[in-house]
């Protein structure tokens, strides 16, 4: 299955005091078992650095140097094919938002399915899978159901 991967999946895997930091990682490691292929677009780059940089007083962030968030951002690099941001993303999202009436930050979201469809996506790993139930056509799914997969395969080769 080929995926598109959601900001808060890495900041998940690398804030080891978070409680859903474990689903994270566990999914990473279903993701891998399975030979799925993961993808991220630059939007999820930026977002990733922003909240990795940004002070852990600030809501969510994890306060890291520049040349940390750089470092994590090479790792991510390794972990999930980058796609371009192509011209077709824009009128995409311009698309979306206007036949769907999106408003806000709900915004960030439309511009990842816009991507999605440009490069032909239809699953996205997220922990917010509310964000993205209203567009038709996109699969949601959560680190939670992958860390699932990956326990039940574990526990059955430890059986056996």
């Amino acid at each position: 299955m080929d995926l598109l991967l959601d900001t808060n999946l890495l900041v998940r895997c690398v804030e080891p005091s978070h409680l859903l930091h474990l689903f994270a990682t566990t999914a990473m490691k279903e993701i891998s078992a399975r030979a799925d292929r993961a993808f991220i677009v630059p939007q999820v780059i930026y977002e990733y650095f922003v909240v990795c940089t940004r002070p852990i007083s600030e809501y969510g962030g994890l306060g890291m140097t520049n040349e940390s968030a750089l470092a994590e951002i090479a790792r991510v690099a390794d972990l999930a094919k980058l796609l371009p941001d192509t011209r077709g993303v824009y009128p995409e999202w311009l698309r979306l938002i206007d036949e769907m009436k999106i408003a806000g930050k709900r915004g960030y979201d439309a511009r990842l399915v816009a991507a999605m469809n440009v490069h032909g996506l239809r699953t996205i790993l997220t922990f917010n899978a509310k964000d993205f139930t209203r567009y038709p056509g996109i699969q949601v799914l959560s680190p939670e159901e992958l860390a699932a997969s990956w326990n039940a395969r574990t526990a059955k080769g430890t059986q056996a």
